[in-house]
């Protein structure tokens, strides 16, 4: 039997909700905060970008049962983003400029087309530590 405590896995999450500041929407998986957080042109992969309130219960981050197992870290919606340069938006990352670390990274369930000075809307989004197995 294996086995790790839900504490412990919500801890790993306290540590993403605490340092994260930002959220970009990317074309590609950044490989560094800074070209998380830098549009194609200057060779990053942000198209657009939001502050976060750091912090689990701060109204972007929550905590909640995985959907299988574990635990889940949920980040709020967004609306009214402006993108600020154009692309394929593929992939979601949340990213500490201060602290300059990729916390996560997920991959949009289906890729698409964004244009410089469109407005553009996030759904919320989780990721997911399982229980052991």
């Amino acid at each position: 039997m294996k086995f790790i405590s839900h504490n412990a896995l919500d801890a790993a999450f306290d540590y993403v909700a605490s340092r994260a500041d930002t959220l970009a929407l990317c074309c590609g998986v950044p490989a560094t905060a800074e070209e998380a957080i830098m549009p194609p042109e200057y060779g990053g992969r942000m198209l657009c970008s939001t502050g976060l309130i750091a912090g689990l219960g701060n109204g972007d981050f929550a905590v909640a049962p995985g959907f299988g197992s574990g635990r889940r870290l949920i980040i709020s919606a967004r609306d009214g983003l402006e993108a600020t340069a154009s692309g394929l938006a593929d992939h979601l990352a949340v990213v500490s400029h201060l602290w300059g670390e990729v916390l996560l990274v997920t991959a949009l369930r289906e890729a698409r087309a964004v244009e410089a000075g469109s407005v553009v809307s996030l759904t919320s989004f989780s990721d997911e530590i399982a229980d052991p197995m």
